[in-house]
């Protein structure tokens, strides 16, 4: 009964994928759509009957219009793309902590666009952002690996030779010899000639490695923080803004959120076990936290949590919880709530795992609207990307995604994608 009910699943997303209708807008000069709906701004203000031009890729004109009074030139333009009734226009969503040569569970089983098996790209880099790019994702931040494939992928992506999401890449994540993660860089014993080559580096960001990873069989327990001094943290960050370059630091544990807070680092990721102090720090000086719930919460459940016995199991399901409490903590504090998956990391599927985790802030009593902020215009300003993504504005890129139903009311709607503007 239950493989039947998967198969359903599933063959319900592959007819939702193959009816998407999928246009790249920055291949053209001029292209035009009428929405019935759409969410604008930074607030997803809903507007009726909104007519947008788009000029190279961007929202060049967005004006109220009569469907009746649509001109009939218009209406014979080949790029003219008219929404049916039903439908909400918005902006794709952004995931703000992704790993896209990693494969989590089957990210790497979807199709490959046309012509990219000739890319100079793993396969299961092209899959994933096709992935992304069929789950409405628009933008991410790669947090870091070994070889530095990401940055490939984003000038390839920016160069448009690949379909995909925008990429803000951080290269190798930046880690001392020995400390965790050595998958995500390959570790440095001179600090100064690592802070040396940052400048050149083709990256939008820098990843730092503070702490290791959450325990599933010690409740509270994180792997030791990494050897960085606070004065060596503090180098980093510094010469990272002297680069022009935020910095985004894993830091599991409380000790070190503390740590990074104090080198002055621009986003905490996955903050584990943080403190209400620290998340009141946090909100008074504008830094950001990307919770990064659901590689822990996707461990309870099936097929993962057969690989853990019950002590286990619990205590992966009081940390998850735990974190989904600290969400609406940070939330009623005004913390910069991103949104982030760690996408790639086991169980954790690329493009998908995006609605996993709204869901996840949902429970944690977050509105809609909040979640889907998130989700777009916060996470934009984390990527450092507010002036050309996030919301559907003026001389924003038009990367847009319509979908049957309204978002500010059903989360669900999210799942029904028809059309994608990339």
């Amino acid at each position: 009964m239950q493989n039947a009910c998967l198969r359903r699943v599933f063959c319900l997303r592959v007819e939702l994928i193959l009816a998407m209708k999928t246009v790249y807008l920055q291949k053209y000069n001029h292209a035009y759509i009428f929405a019935p709906q759409a969410l604008t701004g930074t607030e997803l203000a809903l507007r009726q009957n909104l007519l947008i031009k788009v000029s190279a890729g961007k929202i060049a004109v967005m004006e109220q219009v009569n469907p009746e009074a649509l001109p009939a030139a218009l209406k014979k333009h080949p790029r003219f793309y008219r929404l049916e009734e039903g439908l909400t226009l918005l902006p794709c969503l952004i995931d703000a902590h992704v790993h896209l040569a990693l494969n989590g569970r089957a990210a790497a089983k979807g199709p490959i666009p046309p012509g990219a098996a000739k890319i100079d790209l793993p396969q299961g880099i092209v899959q994933n952002l096709a992935a992304l790019l069929q789950q409405g994702v628009g933008a991410v931040r790669d947090g870091g690996d070994r070889l530095a494939l990401n940055v490939k992928a984003a000038k390839m992506i920016e160069a448009q030779s690949l379909p995909g999401p925008r990429i803000v890449a951080t290269g190798e994540a930046l880690r001392k010899a020995g400390s965790y993660g050595s998958f995500l860089g390959r570790g440095f014993n001179g600090l100064s000639r690592r802070l040396e080559s940052l400048a050149s580096e083709e990256t939008g960001q820098v990843k730092v490695i503070v702490s290791g990873i959450v325990s599933f069989s010690t409740y509270g327990m994180v792997e030791p923080l990494s050897s960085f001094s606070l004065a060596e943290l503090r180098a980093v960050v510094e010469h990272a803004h002297r680069c022009g370059k935020m910095v985004m630091a894993h830091a599991s544990s409380s000790q070190a959120v503390e740590l990074a807070l104090r080198a002055g680092v621009d986003s905490i990721e996955h903050g584990y076990f943080l403190s209400e102090r620290q998340l009141k720090e946090m909100a008074a000086r504008g830094i950001a936290w990307v919770p990064t719930i659901i590689p822990v919460a996707v461990q309870a459940r099936q097929p993962l949590c057969r690989q853990w016995n019950d002590a286990e199991i619990d205590v992966i399901t009081r940390t998850f919880r735990e974190q989904v409490e600290k969400v609406a903590c940070a939330a009623a504090l005004g913390v910069p709530l991103g949104l982030g998956t760690d996408s790639g990391a086991a169980g954790v599927d690329h493009g998908t795992a995006v609605l996993e985790e709204m869901q996840l802030y949902a429970e944690a009593g977050l509105p809609f609207q909040a979640i889907l902020q998130a989700a777009t215009a916060v996470n934009a300003a984390i990527l450092g990307l507010s002036h050309c993504c996030g919301s559907l504005e003026l001389n924003k890129e038009a990367r847009l995604m319509a979908v049957r139903g309204n978002p500010l009311t059903d989360l669900k709607a999210l799942q029904k994608i028809e059309w994608l503007f990339s």
